[in-house]
């Protein structure tokens, strides 16, 4: 299939019209050169070319000095429609001479393809040399030319024109991928460090403080405070992974939002109070502001939405020294079946300079190092939340008044969250009370543990979570029998089966060796096992979690687990409620 022919412009500058003329009977002809093969068969009784579609055309201008070509060719570059070539004519008396409209020309246009037409009888091929150069660009045509020879300089200079200005293109574009690429690995670098400095700290702070519950006798308040420690130390480690697991997830694509009826009120209101004794300890004022009317009930993905208000809110208290946090939500009807959720976060913090605000939403960063060795933290969850908020219709953006006046006393920032949200058409709307209104203000302390009066199996391969799980199970009233194979586990059930006291309850984990916890809890059922099933895993993999459901296990929880929410998970499993949100 042949191409459509790409137009170079070429400018003709000569003082003879007569020799503009001739430059345009070749140039300007659609075909040039099969015109001229079909002259010379016409001429001498041969057979006519056959006729090909041209590779290329021009656009021919034309000047009669060098100065009126130079301004052409300004105002061609200006116009983004530069010129590729020029025919250049030695002698145009009285103004500049060839060598002098050259010189001007590649000032203007230093890539420009440049053809002296001239019978050397003012300079010699040497002289010409050596005052212009650049014999990339410059060829010298001497008179009188051949039709031929004209076409064939145009087409193969106005290419090369093209394949240079493609090529240095091309050129500017590795080297800003390069830049791009360098910049990444630095980041990234700057992210393994800061990873690195992030495990270390709580594993310092781990393996000291068993080190020294296991060699010394101490008091009783002195024990609490090394495993609050070891505790803490495990949950920031916890959270750590979870950041890296949540922006492998939503790089690739995997990270699939649910859609699920709930109170988008109480979002923000839990997220707040989930926070606010951090807030307190810091001597931070923490204040909630709901404002306007808000629907009674949303669909979307309630977990992500408050992980990203956790995350900017967590971000505001940790860089937040003195003064407060205000949270502001509101909620905008856009249509009878849907609205967007504004959460804005504001704090008195150290604000954001511009240099970090481009950086500030990309992964593997924070605003600058010293941020992350003072403050801590990936520097991935801003760029995961950004992309939840992305992956709901909305955005998160952020203001700081030191981004626009780096001078300015005034600092602190404020990021605002948006989510676009499914709404049943019957949806009412109205004004949200304060939390404490109903008796849900002081939601940092936790209710009373319940009791688990019920029998329940384990299964796991893994001797510290079978000594861990039980011991946690048995501190709220259940008995608990262990195994560690499906063979075990299937005696221990056909024994209790036969003893008329069959298991309430069988905890499985999934990935052991051999037999995993599919197959276990397969084989359980063909013996007859009815209780409820809840599957153990470290993997965190949203296809396990599918999978479990719907072979029929009750839950889905995710190692490490807290005992409050194993002990609700029971519960809920042996009531047959609906089992929780994943864990």
């Amino acid at each position: 299939m042949n191409q459509p022919p790409i137009t170079h412009r070429i400018l003709i500058v000569d003082d003879n019209q007569a020799v503009r003329d001739d430059f345009a009977k070749v140039l300007i002809a659609t075909t040039p050169a099969n015109d001229l093969a079909a002259d010379s068969a016409a001429l001498f009784g041969d057979a006519p070319p056959p006729t090909a579609a041209p590779t290329a055309s021009f656009r021919v201008d034309f000047a009669s000095q060098g100065e009126q070509a130079l301004s052409m060719v300004r105002a061609a570059q200006a116009e983004g429609q530069p010129y590729a070539m020029a025919f250049v004519d030695m002698r145009m008396p009285p103004g500049w001479d060839g060598l002098r409209t050259t010189e001007e020309l590649w000032r203007a246009a230093p890539d420009l393809q440049v053809v002296i037409c001239t019978a050397y009888s003012d300079h010699s091929l040497a002289t010409i040399s050596t005052r212009l150069g650049h014999p990339d660009r410059l060829l010298v045509l001497k008179k009188p030319f051949d039709a031929i020879e004209v076409a064939q300089l145009a087409a193969s200079l106005s290419e090369k024109w093209r394949l240079t200005i493609e090529a240095r293109e091309h050129l500017q574009q590795l080297n800003e991928a390069l830049v791009q690429a360098e910049a990444a690995t630095k980041a990234k670098s700057q992210f393994l460090a800061n990873m690195s400095h992030e495990i270390r700290t709580p594993m310092t702070a781990i393996l000291g403080s068993t080190e020294v519950l296991i060699d010394e006798a101490l008091p009783r308040d002195e024990q609490v405070t090394y495993l609050r420690t070891i505790q803490g130390s495990g949950r920031h480690m916890l959270q750590l992974l979870g950041d890296i697991l949540d922006f492998s997830k939503v790089e690739s694509g995997q990270m699939a939002l649910e859609s699920r009826p709930f109170v988008v009120s109480r979002v923000v209101e839990e997220a707040t109070a989930m926070l606010r004794p951090t807030a307190a300890g810091k001597g931070l004022t923490l204040r909630l502001l709901q404002q306007g009317e808000f629907p009674d009930t949303v669909c979307g993905d309630e977990m992500r939405i408050r992980q990203v208000v956790l995350n900017l809110l967590g971000n505001a208290i940790k860089f937040t020294a003195h003064g407060h946090v205000e949270v502001r939500s509101r909620v905008d009807r856009t249509s009878r079946s849907h609205c967007v959720l504004h959460v804005e976060v504001e704090d008195t913090g150290i604000g954001i300079n511009p240099e970090q605000l481009a950086l500030l939403f990309a992964p593997f960063t924070q605003g600058d190092a010293s941020v992350s060795r003072r403050f801590g933290g990936t520097g991935l969850g801003l760029a995961i939340s950004r992309r939840l908020a992305n992956a709901m219709g909305g955005d998160v953006a952020v203001a700081s008044p030191s981004s626009k006046d780096s001078s300015s006393a005034t600092k602190g920032s404020c990021f605002t969250a948006t989510f676009q949200l499914a709404m049943p058409a019957t949806a009412s709307w109205s004004q949200v009370s304060p939390p404490s209104a109903r008796g849900s203000g002081n939601a940092a302390v936790p209710p009373a543990e319940q009791q688990l009066t019920a029998r329940v199996l384990l299964v796991d391969d893994e001797p510290n979570n079978r000594l861990l799980f039980s011991r946690m199970l048995q501190n709220v009233g259940a008995e608990v029998r262990v195994a560690d194979t499906a063979h075990l586990a299937l005696s221990e059930w056909q024994d209790s089966s036969r003893g008329g006291r069959a298991f309430d309850l069988v905890l499985c984990d999934l990935h052991m060796p051999e037999v995993d916890g599919f197959e276990v809890a397969r084989r359980l059922r063909e013996a007859g096992c009815r209780a409820p099933l809840i599957a153990l895993t470290a993997s965190a993999i949203g296809e396990d979690r599918d999978r479990c459901l719907r072979e029929g296990f009750a839950d889905f929880l995710t190692k490490p687990v807290e005992r409050r929410k194993l002990v609700q998970s029971c519960l809920d499993a042996i009531a047959g409620a609906e089992p929780p949100r994943p864990r």
